[in-house]
């Protein structure tokens, strides 16, 4: 038996979740959890130098939850807080928005470009 039409039918609608659709290649992953590793590192010394030892030792188990989720399903609950590794952005660099997929042709006088007057 053979099917004449061996494509599925048309899909009408699809729904896509951000964190289950956002792709990290996985060497980007694996420099990602380091760089998260290095930082964690960082912020519980400092926290532990000013007598919050408490607030390290969460910090420390939560990330450290949070990146074994990384390695194993590739996201975790929160994971926009890591976006800044998962984008491989330098510190201070603003992040990816929507206006930067948008293409502004700045020369069209109907629509003026940002900072006109």
């Amino acid at each position: 038996v053979c099917d004449p039409n061996p494509l599925p039918p048309p899909v009408g609608r699809v729904t896509l979740w951000p964190r289950q659709h956002h792709i990290t290649p996985p060497e980007r992953l694996k420099l990602a959890t380091a760089a998260i590793g290095r930082e964690l590192r960082e912020r519980c010394a400092e926290l532990r130098a000013d007598g919050r030892g408490v607030e390290a030792e969460r910090l420390e188990q939560r990330t450290n939850a949070d990146v074994a989720l990384l390695n194993e399903l590739g996201w975790c609950p929160g994971a926009e807080h890591y976006s800044r590794h998962l984008g491989g952005r330098a510190e201070g660099e603003p992040p990816v928005t929507l206006l930067d997929y948008l293409n502004f042709d700045t020369s069209d006088p109907a629509r003026p470009g940002a900072g006109s007057d």
